[in-house]
């Protein structure tokens, strides 16, 4: 069972490669398909392929004329390219975090032309009023659309890798803020595997309070809450496990098939933690506690049980043995 579908994509569809073949001197109607589909769903006319690395997102950022602003909410390649784009002269101010994991809007005002920030905050899956960000700054919101996108964003870019498993590619969708991509540099079959894992995503919004009261129940004093469930999109649940390094537990319940996360893929099992709980104010050592968990398969709750029943388990092993 999973419950690291948004950061670990799980592609299983039998692909033929040589219908996703481009010619520029003959018509691509396969691809006027996909550019309408995008239309359709985000309200934008153009596509087009980018790095989804912190050096895509630092040639992205230096593209861009004028003062802007990133969520360090955001993802690690979108805050890591801003960083070096910083660093080249671009005029960039970063939008911190509360202690509760929500967006400190305070420093956004009309003096802003871009804004990078998501409808969530990544790893904790906090949720972000874009409609409060609008009336802050006349900016151009910039969003990350990969888990939940909101039509009020003027751009979205999304991680075809927590999509579809496409290696550090993405997507970027716009309307005229970009010059247009020539044929030649765009992956067909990335724009199409993208926009179909975006129409079919699943969410399960009946099982995050089933798993938040087991968890309550089975835990007691060794749970900690980051941040306030209510908080986080209907089926995500965020939550802390006292005194163990959370890697050490993801590796143990994959052994059981079990696939649960501690944060974004990159650094998914590792022993870099959450970078967004530090962020908040923790130290180092707290933010290694942090379990992030989403549904996307429907549950019984017998099984759902047992599922909380072997996460103690392995918790109370781990704890013991140091």
């Amino acid at each position: 069972m999973r419950f690291n579908t948004l950061q670990v994509a799980q592609n299983t569809e039998t692909i033929e490669l040589s219908q996703y073949d481009l010619n520029v001197l003959k018509p691509n109607i396969k691809l006027d398909l996909i550019q309408d589909k995008y239309l359709e769903m985000f309200g934008k006319e153009f596509v087009k392929n980018i790095s989804f690395s912190r050096d895509g997102f630092f040639t992205l950022i230096l593209s861009l004329e004028g003062k802007i602003a990133v969520s360090v909410g955001e993802s690690e390649a979108i805050v890591e390219g801003a960083k070096k784009a910083k660093e080249y002269g671009a005029d960039i101010t970063f939008i911190a975090l509360n202690k509760d994991g929500t967006l400190d809007t305070k420093s956004l005002d009309d003096s802003f032309d871009y804004v990078f920030v998501s409808s969530y905050i990544v790893d904790t899956y906090v949720k972000v009023d874009l409609e409060e960000v609008k009336e802050k700054t006349a900016a151009k919101l910039i969003s990350n659309g990969t888990v939940e996108f909101s039509t009020i964003s003027d751009i979205y870019v999304f991680d075809s890798y927590k999509l579809c498993s496409m290696g550090a590619m993405g997507v970027l969708v716009y309307e005229d803020e970009f010059e247009e991509s020539a044929i030649s540099q765009l992956n067909l079959l990335c724009l199409d595997l993208t926009i179909k894992a975006i129409e079919n995503k699943n969410k399960e919004l009946d099982l995050k309070d089933k798993f938040l009261d087991l968890f309550t129940k089975q835990f007691g004093d060794d749970l900690y809450f980051f941040v306030d469930p209510k908080d986080t999109l209907e089926y995500t649940l965020y939550l802390g496990l006292k005194g163990i390094k959370m890697r050490e537990l993801i590796r143990t319940m994959a052994f059981e098939d079990i696939y649960i996360t501690n944060g974004e893929g990159c650094s998914l099992g590792l022993s870099k933690p959450s970078r967004i709980i530090q962020e908040m104010g923790y130290s180092e050592d707290e933010s290694r506690w942090g379990l992030s968990l989403d549904f996307s398969e429907k549950l019984e709750e017998k099984t759902i049980g047992k599922i909380v029943n072997m996460i103690f388990r392995k918790y109370t092993q781990i704890k013991v043995l140091g």
